[in-house]
């Protein structure tokens, strides 16, 4: 009776061990799975603080560009001594709260990590401006527990001193690509990570002369018998160009003016320097004086004439005018 008895329980306490054996199988999957799904969202989190940061970043570089520009537009320009920030500076969203923060630093392109008004030609490089280029690198921080996400960017800017004939270039830049479309032309420096896009009739110029300071006179005379008139509100701008055939931005604009049934009459057209040939007018649209765009109404192959008449319907217009990218 005993052995009966024994050889019928050993089989119930297989059984038991074959179910704690699967109890823990199941139980190391599911910690397993578990483990997976918070590595997965622990990366989710870091991406995300990640690309905050460098968004951050690129604010802190577009604040350390906009310090520049402003201390050397003041009537006593300290651009050139401009460092960066010591403090971190909070970048504040719609809601009031804090995003993130961004530190700036600016040093010397030459000499090398010198601060500035340190700042030198690099007697070694050709053509020489190193002193007023600057070094701007400017780091983006998330706060989180129990670190920080930090990212940095770094690029490299060029002032210009119109006092001492510096040329005064805007720069686009395009992370992904940079796009103009048909009939825009700008003078600045492009560049872009991917793709520059030209539309039809559109083109970026660089290195060119002073657009002229001073707008030219508009006024209004009447057409010939046989001819017809403009009728609405314009004005026009003014363009220069070199003998290179490089071309200004505009002008001013001329004041408005309203015409009735009339060609549209220029004087005290602006003339540049010795190193300009010719000159471009520029019209706007029927009443669109205040605001443009405005475009290309004839060429002035010549740097002495002051006065022009401007028969041009809108139809007829050319290409817009070249302007900066601010």
């Amino acid at each position: 009776m005993r052995d009966t008895m024994h050889r019928v329980a050993r089989p119930d306490g297989f059984a038991l061990t074959l179910v704690l054996i699967t109890f823990l199988i199941i139980e190391l999957i599911g910690v397993g799975v578990v483990s997976i799904t918070l590595s997965d969202l622990h990366g989710a989190v870091a991406n995300r603080l990640a690309m905050d940061a460098v968004n951050v970043a690129e604010a802190g570089l577009n604040y350390g560009v906009a310090q520049l520009v402003s201390r050397a537009s003041a009537a006593a320009p300290t651009d050139i001594s401009y460092r960066g920030e010591s403090r971190e500076i909070p970048v504040p969203g719609l809601d009031g709260e804090t995003l993130g923060t961004f530190q700036i630093t600016v040093t010397c392109v030459y000499p090398r990590g010198a601060l500035p008004p340190n700042c030198a030609d690099d007697p070694a490089a050709i053509g020489g401006g190193e002193r007023n280029q600057r070094y701007l690198t400017a780091a983006g921080f998330i706060p989180a527990a129990p670190g920080r996400a930090r990212r940095q960017i770094e690029t490299v800017v060029r002032r210009y001193d119109l006092r001492s004939g510096g040329t005064p270039l805007y720069g686009v830049c395009g992370r992904d690509a940079v796009d103009l479309d048909q009939g825009t032309t700008v003078t600045s420096d492009v560049g872009s990570n991917g793709t520059i896009r030209l539309g039809r009739l559109s083109g970026v110029r660089q290195w060119s002369p002073l657009a002229p300071a001073t707008a030219a006179t508009g006024g209004g005379m009447s057409p010939p018998m046989s001819g017809q008139g403009l009728t609405g509100t314009y004005s026009w701008r003014i363009t220069f160009l070199d003998a290179a055939g490089r071309e200004s931005s505009g002008s001013p604009p001329t004041r408005p003016v309203e015409l009735r049934n009339e060609h549209g009459r220029l004087t005290d057209v602006p003339v540049g320097d010795p190193s300009i040939t010719r000159r471009r007018i520029y019209r706007s649209h029927a009443n669109a004086a205040e605001t443009g765009p405005w475009y290309l109404v004839a060429e002035i192959p010549d740097n002495e004439t002051r006065e022009y008449t401007d028969p041009q319907t809108d139809d007829a217009l050319g290409p817009r005018v070249p302007g900066t990218i601010s």
